[in-house]
């Protein structure tokens, strides 16, 4: 892992400018430096759109007194969607720290990219990671359990002789050592294995573990929930938590086929897991017909697009002005225009800032400037389009949003969405603002 860059924000390096602009760049990584730009006000513009809430009473948290009175045994599974680049991964990160309180929940945060590689991720992987992470989340917050099945769970998936080689192997002990003195399979697997490589390449493992549970899903599910039983009972025994609830951010990017046998296929595991979960899903997801089945025993949240005014424009820059000094790198009313072109997705945002900053070399941008960099961005997107994605564009009457026509359930449509190609707002699509001048749109 690379080291931490000490930044001093708002930077006024032009090297800094273009770090702390790129896509890769994760605020959690810098929490003393207040980077993080609450947008419930520009966000939540009714009470159809305040997913805070929907996702609250959800799970049961009175609104008046923000208090889990009674627990359910009715587990909710909440799917958590919106457009990509629309900040779901910060919000999920905000609702957990939230919840996370004795009043409420224990709740376990899950960064998928942080934990697994993503394109080798398999459905299996979804349960071991759920478990492992609980075991370590209790280990870490130094919660005494008096549960004796989540450690049999491990040594059940720990009892083969080349699944405890290859431990002591990662452990750095050799093959033949297995009486080393303080060295404990199970407390090492459960606490110390680093998952991410263990799950990203096909060994003896990953291999058997997987292998152990594809063959019954079922007990496995099963042994969790008495887990989660107790551990429910030591939380509150310890006013640690009324219940427990697992946050899964990054589900959204795992492969169509491990996502569809997850949510759909072999949902019945995932929805009969006895805790509440929120995992997020892709937007298109949402108007899939061919899953609609199976996603309605879920309970749907959408994060709301940003719609552009005079308000969210403040609250948006914001966003880079705390990254970046604006006197140093935008002269007067370029940053605002340059929001007007996010078209509210916070990602396109910090994306088209990036690109001026490497556009003009870390000089101060100038409205000229930036207007060449939003006509670049806006051929590359263009570029990208297939002609039936184009002539879906340019034969949308789009001075009626509300009654355009179109259909989200559409395969082309769908993917517009996904692509950021289209965006929804309020139940209308509008085209991207990059590229709307090309298809006589008036956003």
């Amino acid at each position: 892992m690379n080291a931490k860059t000490n930044y001093d924000f708002p930077v006024k390096n032009h090297f800094h400018a273009k770090n702390v602009t790129g896509l890769d760049f994760d605020i959690k990584n810098y929490p003393d430096a207040d980077l993080y730009v609450d947008l419930d006000g520009v966000r939540i513009i009714d009470r159809e759109k305040n997913y805070k809430q929907t996702i609250k009473f959800a799970l049961e948290i009175d609104l008046e007194n923000d208090i889990l009175e009674n627990p359910s045994t009715d587990y909710v599974k909440i799917i958590f969607s919106g457009h990509r680049g629309t900040g779901k991964t910060q919000e999920l990160r905000e609702l957990h720290k939230d919840l996370n309180h004795p009043d409420r929940y224990f709740s376990v945060l899950i960064e998928m990219e942080d934990e697994v590689e993503i394109d080798t991720f398999q459905a299996e992987d979804y349960y071991i990671l759920i478990i492992l992470k609980l075991a370590r989340e209790l280990e870490y917050r130094g919660i005494n359990s008096r549960s004796t099945t989540l450690d049999d769970i491990i040594k059940d998936w720990t009892a083969d002789e080349e699944v405890e080689k290859e431990i002591k192997n990662r452990a750095g002990l050799e093959s033949n050592l297995e009486t080393e003195a303080g060295f404990n399979i199970l407390n090492f697997f459960k606490t110390k294995l680093n998952i991410k490589a263990t799950l990203a390449s096909e060994n003896v493992i990953s291999k058997k573990i997987r292998e152990k549970i594809k063959k019954n899903p079922q007990n496995l599910i099963n042994q969790f929930n008495l887990v989660l039983s107790d551990v429910r009972e030591d939380l509150s025994r310890q006013v640690k938590g009324r219940d427990i609830l697992f946050i899964v951010d990054g589900s959204e990017r795992i492969p169509d086929q491990v996502y569809r046998q997850l949510f759909v296929t072999d949902s019945q595991f995932l929805r009969g897991i006895a805790a509440n979960v929120i995992s997020s899903i892709r937007i298109d997801s949402f108007y899939d017909i061919t899953t609609a089945q199976q996603i309605g025993f879920y309970i749907p949240v959408l994060l709301p697009m940003i719609i552009i005014n005079d308000q969210s424009i403040v609250k948006l820059k914001e966003i880079i002005t705390r990254r970046l000094d604006e006197e140093t790198f935008f002269e007067q009313g370029v940053l605002e225009y340059f929001c007007q072109y996010s078209g509210g997705c916070i990602r396109q945002l910090i994306r088209i800032v990036n690109r001026a900053i490497l556009y003009n070399l870390g000089q101060k941008i100038d409205k000229k400037t930036a207007e060449e960099v939003i006509a670049l961005l806006g051929r590359e997107m263009n570029e990208k389009l297939t002609s039936v994605h184009k002539k879906i564009l340019s034969e949308t009457d789009w001075s009626h949003p509300d009654t355009l026509g179109l259909s989200v359930a559409d395969k082309d449509v769908s993917l517009l969405v996904f692509q950021l190609i289209l965006l929804k707002y309020n139940g209308h699509l509008l085209v991207n603002p990059l590229i709307a001048d090309k298809y006589q749109v008036n956003n």
